[in-house]
């Protein structure tokens, strides 16, 4: 009880405190030198000032999105431009959709990105290359999330996805987006012109004739004669980890996109939670409760959550 008083003390001493467990455990040892760092990361882990400012990790490890093989997996999403609307005949989205394990990138150019407007778009990429997925991730977008565009997907025998974690939403589509911008913002640079609709697939086609350091090759190339090679080189090496957190746990999470997050806000929530169940992944992953032990809706990462372990009274 002491030792503790003693931390309470240090810590908030606006000179010599508010610091981590190192330079608090050094401040604490010229007053008591008996004092342990297990004592001190105890002590942090039940401040509220320490755990809502905890320092944010700024790369989460995911678990990866296994796929059989090709077409066995696909996601979407859509690129906006909006601004170049006038300059491509009304065209402004570009319904993306990437085959997780070939990497394959399918595009069709939008007017608008009604659910309807999406569905036929969708329907033409499916139906004009014939690799129909077994399963399609989204985000819960209204074009995707449509009765229209559910109903189709659901006809030709696709699983329509969500990822019960929101932070990581259709990501290969996101990364193909962000590839495919990186190469129209060139052009526009390159032909002093922002028209792209009539570059799209040469754009996509260069992807698509890209190599892949991930998959050995390019994704055009990919197919079932090499799909175990592909496989082996995507997925071979995953490690298992042991989980950080206990079922019983009470944490903070990470205030994500969230104004308070920016700047010296507090980053974590000030909300308590609870660990209520392990999903023993590669790289575990948790299930949450809140204070009224509702599930949360999501899966978290250990890079997301903070151990918070209040004092009585």
């Amino acid at each position: 009880m002491e030792n503790l008083k003693l931390l309470e003390k240090l810590y908030h001493d606006p000179k010599f405190g508010l610091r981590g467990p190192s330079a608090l455990l050094s401040q604490a040892r010229k007053i008591n030198k008996n004092i342990t760092r297990k004592e001190v990361v105890s002590y942090l882990h039940s401040n509220d000032a320490y755990t809502r400012h905890f320092p944010q990790v700024r790369r989460i490890q995911h678990n990866p999105w296994v796929a059989n093989g090709p077409d066995s997996h696909h996601m979407a999403d859509l690129a906006m431009l909006p601004t170049l609307k006038r300059k491509n005949s009304g065209f402004c989205y570009i319904l993306v959709v990437v085959d997780v394990f070939s990497r394959y990138v399918f595009t069709r150019p939008l007017k608008n990105k009604e659910c309807s407007t999406v569905t036929k778009a969708y329907e033409d990429i499916l139906y004009s290359s014939w690799r129909i997925p077994s399963r399609l991730y989204t985000d819960k977008g209204t074009e995707f999330m449509g009765k229209i565009f559910r109903n189709f997907v659901q006809s030709v025998g696709i699983s329509h996805m969500n990822p019960k974690n929101t932070n990581v939403k259709a990501c290969y589509a996101e990364n193909a987006i962000m590839r495919i911008k990186n190469k129209l913002e060139k052009w526009f640079t390159v032909s002093k012109d922002y028209r792209w609709v009539e570059i799209l697939n040469e754009i996509v086609d260069g992807l698509n004739g890209t190599y892949m350091d991930s998959i050995g090759t390019c994704p055009k190339n990919v197919n079932w004669k090499n799909a175990q090679k592909v496989y082996n080189r995507l997925y071979g090496t995953v490690q298992s980890h042991q989980p950080r957190y206990k079922i019983g746990n009470t944490v903070r999470i990470l205030l994500e996109n969230s104004p308070f997050a920016k700047g010296t806000r507090a980053k974590w929530t000030e909300e308590i939670f609870k660990v209520i169940k392990i999903i023993p992944y590669d790289i575990p992953v948790y299930i949450l409760a809140d204070d009224e032990d509702r599930e949360v809706d999501g899966i978290w990462y250990e890079e997301e959550m903070v151990l918070y372990n209040p004092t009585d009274g």
